[in-house]
């Protein structure tokens, strides 16, 4: 009888066992440790709300990037312009700058000729910086442009300023076609 009843101590004990490590196991599969936003194990539905607390990891703290500078190309009204008329450009800086007086804008002008484009000192015009305009909360600039022979012609924006630690910069804009009439 005493043998009878150790085996079966052993036997209970191996159930015992079995439940616990089977009841470990279903918890460790059933009920997964989620962060806010992913989404649950196949078989189970829905995401996970940020309804505990979960400790940050910290990051470390990098510097702002400052925002690089864009000059718009020129803009200049619709319609016909003429060769004998003086075209009006205009356009904008962003993000503003914060050193206008030492900045200078250029409107460069090509004519096509041929399947190249050619420039000269002439058809350049210096532009006007203006913290007011058509463009809100951005630097505006304008500028008087005479372009005396008829054709097409390539405007581009050279813009040439100081950054706030002394550095001279230049950007260019985006080309601008128009076509100007006789």
């Amino acid at each position: 009888m005493q043998s009878y009843c150790g085996r079966r101590k052993v036997a209970i004990v191996a159930a015992v066992a079995a439940i616990a490590f089977a009841l470990n196991a279903a918890t460790a599969f059933a009920a997964p440790v989620l962060q806010p936003g992913t989404t649950s194990y196949p078989g189970m539905s829905g995401t996970c709300t940020n309804c505990h607390t979960y400790a940050a990891a910290a990051k470390p703290a990098t510097p702002a990037k400052p925002k690089a500078t864009v000059v718009s190309h020129a803009y200049a009204a619709k319609g016909k312009h003429h060769a004998t008329k003086t075209l009006s450009i205009w356009g904008y800086i962003s993000p503003k700058l914060p050193n206008i007086k030492e900045a200078t804008l250029t409107v460069v002008a090509a004519r096509s000729v041929g399947r190249s484009w050619v420039t000269t000192t002439s058809m350049n015009a210096t532009g006007t910086i203006t913290s007011k305009g058509k463009f809100k909360n951005k630097t505006n600039y304008k500028a008087k442009l005479k372009l005396s022979q008829a054709g097409l012609y390539r405007l581009r924006t050279k813009l040439v300023y100081l950054d706030a630690k002394g550095v001279e910069h230049t950007k260019w804009s985006t080309a601008f076609y128009i076509r100007i009439h006789k």
